[in-house]
């Protein structure tokens, strides 16, 4: 049903909406601490030269990403291998299609696409996603620098990825 009908703004008190939005504030933060980032951008001010990027290269697979507090986020534009490998799990298979379904990941020109940025749980769930097999993703995901996710978050590299 289209509604052509455009109501007016009601009229609201201006200490109503600083109140309003003070509420609305608090409760971004609380969601936020309590791992629930719903009114949060998945990743702010990205910028080419960000060295927490980490990379996926590999045959019909290319992507890349950000390990961070929530997950990891990867990155709209991946390019995902189009085919599953025989011993995917279940639980990969399933994001995947419901990925699809959800217009998440989409088929272009005969490749599978992330066409928005995604949080995943874990970087092995993103690196099984992009290579279509499961994947130890601190392993799998490198710096430009070639270390690995694992080398730099898990061994504590303080120079992240160099």
């Amino acid at each position: 049903l289209i509604n052509s009908v455009m109501p007016s703004e009601p009229y609201v008190q201006e200490p109503v909406v600083a109140d309003l939005h003070d509420c609305f504030e608090t409760i971004r933060i609380l969601t936020s601490i309590l791992g629930y980032p719903v009114f949060e951008y998945l990743r702010k001010n990205r910028s080419v030269a960000d060295g927490n990027r980490v990379f996926i290269n590999a045959k019909n697979a290319k992507a890349e990403g950000e390990y961070t507090t929530e997950g990891f986020v990867l990155f709209k534009g991946a390019l995902c291998n189009p085919t599953v490998s025989k011993a995917i799990t279940s639980s990969s298979l399933k994001r995947r299609n419901s990925l699809k379904e959800n217009g998440v990941l989409e088929v272009q020109d005969g490749d599978l696409i992330l066409v928005k940025d995604h949080l995943f749980s874990s970087p092995s769930a993103a690196g099984a996603l992009v290579l279509g097999r499961e994947t130890n993703g601190w392993t799998t995901w490198k710096f430009s620098t070639g270390k690995t996710l694992d080398e730099v978050i898990r061994q504590g590299d303080a120079q992240t990825g160099k």
